[in-house]
Parts: structure tokens; sequence; C-alpha cells
């Protein structure tokens, strides 16, 4: 591994004629980084809430937003309605077995924990499969919930809305992580499935200390 990585330091720092150090992830998720003054290359997957949590990044990464007229009305709906967010990961996930789907019973425990605590007016489910994302919820909860497909808009659009939650009950998805986690509401109460995977080890650190863990 390190004569690797060392050979591409060298290829990669004669192509852009510049000294690079290419450093390659032994984990998934955060491990400490060495920068050194000079460019660096990574390769690796890095999702986990230190890197992101950092002043600066963080800064820039909640700066990020988008604007349209749905994104505008569906902020002014959240501003009345202050939902709880639900995201169910289906789709691609169903012949993913590594991955693995989240149990109903998840949800159903997770919305009445959350439910119980804040009473929350509404409940948007976001879902890339919504009529078998209906049968994760409680059937006392349909009446008070909308249904986000996102069926035609741009993912950028979907995860902006997201933002807009007051709480969180997430997949185990990377598209709802970053919903909770850069959400304009301050500190929103978030669940999250533990384990992440159903066959495969979690990204390190990718759990902020103060979100709930429930058993997926």
């Amino acid at each position: 591994m390190f004569l690797l990585v060392f050979i591409q330091s060298i290829m990669i720092s004669m192509h852009f004629s510049n000294i690079v150090r290419v450093w390659s992830a032994r984990q998934i998720g955060y491990e400490p980084i060495n920068f050194r003054h000079y460019s660096n290359y990574l390769i690796g997957y890095f999702q986990t809430y230190k890197y992101a949590s950092e002043s600066q990044v963080n800064s820039i990464l909640k700066s990020l937003t988008a604007k349209n007229e749905s994104i505008e009305l569906y902020e002014d709906l959240c501003k009345i309605e202050k939902p709880l967010i639900v995201h169910i990961r289906l789709g691609d996930y169903l012949n993913e077995p590594n991955f693995g789907i989240v149990s109903k019973e998840y949800y159903s425990n997770s919305i009445s924990i959350m439910m119980k605590q804040y009473n929350f007016m509404s409940i948007h489910v976001f879902s890339d499969d919504i009529e078998m994302a209906k049968n994760f919820i409680p059937k006392n909860y349909l009446p008070i919930c909308r249904w986000m497909d996102g069926d035609g808009e741009s993912p950028v659009t979907t995860l902006e809305k997201m933002r807009c939650g007051s709480a969180y009950i997430i997949g185990n998805s990377t598209f709802s992580w970053w919903g909770s986690f850069l959400s304009h509401s301050k500190n929103p109460p978030t669940i999250a499935p533990e384990p992440w995977f159903a066959g495969m080890n979690e990204p390190n650190e990718l759990i902020p200390p103060e979100w709930i863990r429930i058993r997926r």
C-alpha cells in the first residue's frame, strides 16, 4: 500500500508539475489526516460529522442554498407546520443487501418517540417509492402525512426542502444525513438507525453524538 501511494504521488506530481501528496484512507469515515504544506490528493470515503462540523467548513456548507418557486412555497408551508421530516430510502437499496432497508419497526418506534415528545402537527415523508413508503408509517399517523416524492424535481431541490424540517427521522442514506445535518433549524432532534448498514462496517464517527440511535 505504501509503495502504491508513493508511486501515485510521483505520477500526479509529474502531471501537475508540482509536489502532490497522495493520501489513501485506511477506513471509511473519520481518521486524522496529517496535511502538509504542499498539495494533497485524498482517496477514500470521508463522510463524518467531525470534518463537516469544523467551523469554517460548516459555515461554507450551510451557506450553500438553492432557490426556486417550489422551494419558496415549501419554506412558507414549513414555517406554519414545523414538520417532522421522515426519509425512507427504498429504490436501489432493495437490491443492496449490504446496505439493507431500515425496518418498519424502526420507523414506527422512532415516530412514536418524536410524536410523544413534540406532538408535531404534520409529518413530511420523503421517499423514492411513496407507495411502498406508506407501509412504513403507522396507520394512526397517516392522516397527518404529506408525501414528498420529488417527482420531476432535481435532487438539489429535494435536499433543500428536506433542510426545512424541525426534526428528523433519517434512513441509512447519505441524502437524509445531509438533510438533517444542514437543516435550517438549529440543532433539530434527529433519530438515525443503528447499525447504519445491514452487512457493512459503519463509517467511523458518522453520527453526531447528540443524535438518537434506534435499532434498525
